[in-house]
């Protein structure tokens, strides 16, 4: 890469790292980016109602369109004095660019869930590879168990039903439960994450609810449907044993308000899924890439990403491919080196080049 190019990156990067940018305060960034695609001549550049900024390179001739697809929201930082380097202040020491979001991804930014608008034949998306080929991953979804009590004084606790107790029992049930199984995959694992009670502080009342929470990781092909059965059949088996027992399960709906002031909402189920190795698009950029001096290894994420969209959803082509380790993300003293964030340029160019013909 050139060296003035190379400039070009690492200054966006770092104005972007200076940005504060938690989940609903993206705006800095956004105007970051809006001005920056202006000046390099981007034929549009939009924010849409959920502040995901799109820009457009339009080609002279018919043909394939790629997605560029990235987040440019943060984790929080909640311990700042345990950082060596300030997290918004995008220093360099030593060949790395420090701040929190340099891994977790404003390395590598574009826009998120647009496809509808879009309609692109590849996305590719920008999380943290090490410059490898990311072919797929497990999905996510939040499980939600409920357990329905009465409440009484718990000076008298025979009066009332403990939604706690029943909740305990429903937990080591569930622990029983296989997990689920792709050769490449691994496992659907279901981890209880947390547990509430109602009412809380439940001073001297004995609780009539309770609410715990799964993480579920999703395998190829598992629906809504096919996730929640099992769990399903061992309440109904539960309740039918114990009368007392009343408990519901179903999926967690998140709400985020977003930097635009609308918000989005949905239930927290994000597939999994996977292509193959020899696939044609697979291997045209890996054999681009290759050819560019590049040697990367095709694997899978080892966490979540839009993929769970545009690949299990949408069925658009998926890799990912971006600069930094997958290990750096939401971490003390986050970085990126300025070799990968240079490189993975170099690398974008030849993904155009393999899947633009």
């Amino acid at each position: 890469m050139e060296k003035a190019r190379e400039e070009q990156v690492v200054a966006l990067c770092q104005e972007m790292i200076r940005q504060r940018s938690y989940s609903g305060e993206e705006a800095g960034v956004v105007k970051v980016l809006s001005a920056r695609m202006k000046e390099m001549g981007f034929d549009e550049v939009t924010v849409d109602r959920y502040g995901n900024i799109i820009g457009c390179i339009k080609g002279s001739r018919p043909g394939k369109k790629i997605l560029f697809d990235g987040h440019i929201d943060t984790a929080p930082v909640t311990a700042e004095a345990e950082w060596e380097y300030p997290p918004f202040a995008a220093e360099i020491h030593e060949g790395r660019i420090y701040g929190r979001g340099t891994s977790d991804m404003k390395g590598a930014v574009a826009a998120r869930e647009i496809s509808r608008l879009v309609k692109p034949d590849y996305v590719v998306i920008g999380e943290a590879s090490q410059l490898n080929l990311k072919i797929g991953q497990r999905g996510r979804a939040e499980i939600v168990i409920e357990t329905f009590g009465k409440p009484c004084h718990s000076a008298n606790p025979e009066k009332g039903i403990n939604a706690v107790y029943k909740m305990a029992k429903v937990i080591e049930a569930i622990r029983t439960l296989m997990p689920t199984h792709h050769p490449v995959l691994g496992d659907g694992i279901l981890e209880l994450t947390d547990i509430k009670s109602s009412p809380y502080p439940g001073a001297s009342v004995v609780p009539e609810y309770c609410r715990a929470t799964y993480d579920r990781r999703l395998l190829v092909g598992e629906t809504k449907e096919s996730v929640l059965a099992p769990i399903q059949e061992l309440l109904d088996r539960l309740m039918a044993e114990d009368p007392q027992l009343k408990a519901k399960a179903s999926y967690a709906v998140g709400r985020e308000t977003c930097h635009t002031g609308n918000e989005i909402e949905g239930e927290r189920f994000f597939p999994g899924w996977l292509y193959d190795r020899e696939d044609d698009f697979v291997q045209a950029v890996y054999n681009k890439l290759n050819e560019k001096g590049f040697a990367p290894e095709i694997t899978q994420y080892n966490f979540c990403t839009n993929g769970s969209h545009y690949a299990g959803e949408a069925g658009i082509k998926t890799f990912g491919l971006g600069p930094s380790r997958e290990n750096l993300a939401h971490t003390v003293n986050e970085y990126i080196e300025l070799e990968q964030l240079t490189k993975v340029e170099e690398c974008y160019y030849a993904v155009m080049e393999a899947l633009l013909v």
